[in-house]
């Protein structure tokens, strides 16, 4: 695998962007997507290659990080790569993710713990939620998603 596990909060934010229908596709050779930020000022691209199991995205974790990230994530759920559960993605729409990773200083762990109060607070079993995430991050870990060309460089913007 060419790449590092990503944080866990990499998941619940690939759900929420397709909760919050953040997410373009075109069907061609190669996939290709346009994947909105939670603040919609500014979109990652994501080519995926399913049958070489081959991605490439230019958000900021993955160029510098060297993890998968959302956008990338969210296109695997939409393709059907991993399995997406429609309702629990749901319990994301609308949640300013960013805003509140901000106010934690980019702690992910902080943020992913103020979301799971929201959705507590939906009167949602946070233990499924986890199981579902938890699933979903074994799953990223033990497919073999290569780079898909040269990577590009992070859009500019919020």
């Amino acid at each position: 695998m060419l790449r590092t596990p990503p944080p866990l909060i990499k998941i619940y934010e690939a759900l929420g962007a397709i909760a919050d229908q953040r997410i373009e596709l075109i069907q061609g050779l190669f996939v290709e997507a346009k994947v909105y930020s939670s603040s919609r000022e500014k979109y990652y691209t994501v080519t995926y290659d399913a049958a070489n199991k081959a991605i490439m995205l230019n958000d900021n974790g993955s160029y510098w990080k060297w993890y998968l990230g959302y956008p990338g994530i969210a296109v695997l759920l939409l393709q059907g790569d991993l399995p997406i559960n429609k309702n629990l993605a749901e319990l994301l729409k609308n949640i300013a993710r960013k805003e509140i990773n901000t106010k934690n200083n980019n702690d992910f762990e902080k943020t992913q713990q103020q979301i799971d109060t929201m959705i507590i607070e939906k009167w949602w079993d946070i233990k499924a939620f986890h199981e579902y995430i938890q699933n979903l991050n074994m799953l990223l870990q033990t497919n073999q998603f290569s780079h898909l060309g040269k990577k590009t460089m992070p859009p500019k913007g919020n």
